[in-house]
C-alpha cells in the first residue's frame, strides 16, 4: 500500500511537463509545470514578446487531499493575458484534477462568476530530444 506522500509524488511527476490547452486551435495556452515547483504559462496572443510568450509564472504544488494543482506566487507578465482575464488574478489559482493519463489531463476550476466548476482539457506536449 502506498502512503499519501508517495501518491502525491507520483501524481506530481505525472503533472510535470508541458501541457497545451486542447480546446483552442487559434491561440492556446501552454502550462509548463517544472520539477522544481515553478510554473510558466505561455500564450502568443497575450504576451509582450512573441519570441518568449510568457504571460504568467509562479509556484505550483499538488494537494493530494483536494486532488488539486495550486498555483501560488502568481506573477502576471502580460497585463492583457487571456489566461488571467479568464482565470482571474487572485494570488492563488486552484485547478482540480478530474482525470490524468500519460498524454491527457482534465482539469476544472471554479469561476468567479459562480458558474460552477469549468472543465479544461490539456494534452501533453512531447519533449523534443535535442542532442
Amino acid at each position: 500500500m502506498l502512503g499519501t506522500t508517495a501518491c502525491a509524488q507520483d501524481l506530481s511527476e505525472k503533472i510535470e511537463g508541458k501541457w497545451k490547452y486542447a480546446d483552442s486551435m487559434e491561440c492556446p495556452d501552454f502550462l509548463i509545470f517544472k520539477a522544481d515547483g515553478s510554473y510558466t504559462i505561455l500564450n502568443d496572443c497575450g504576451s509582450q514578446d512573441p519570441r518568449m510568450p510568457v504571460v504568467e509564472k509562479g509556484s505550483w504544488s499538488f494537494d493530494i487531499k483536494e486532488n488539486a494543482i495550486k498555483l501560488t506566487n502568481r506573477e502576471f507578465i502580460s497585463k492583457n493575458s487571456v489566461f488571467s482575464e479568464y482565470h482571474g488574478k487572485d494570488k492563488e489559482l486552484v485547478f482540480y484534477v478530474k482525470n490524468i493519463s500519460e498524454n491527457n489531463m482534465l482539469l476544472c476550476f471554479e469561476s468567479n462568476n459562480n458558474k460552477g466548476c469549468i472543465n479544461e482539457n490539456y494534452t501533453r506536449v512531447p519533449q523534443s530530444s535535442r542532442k
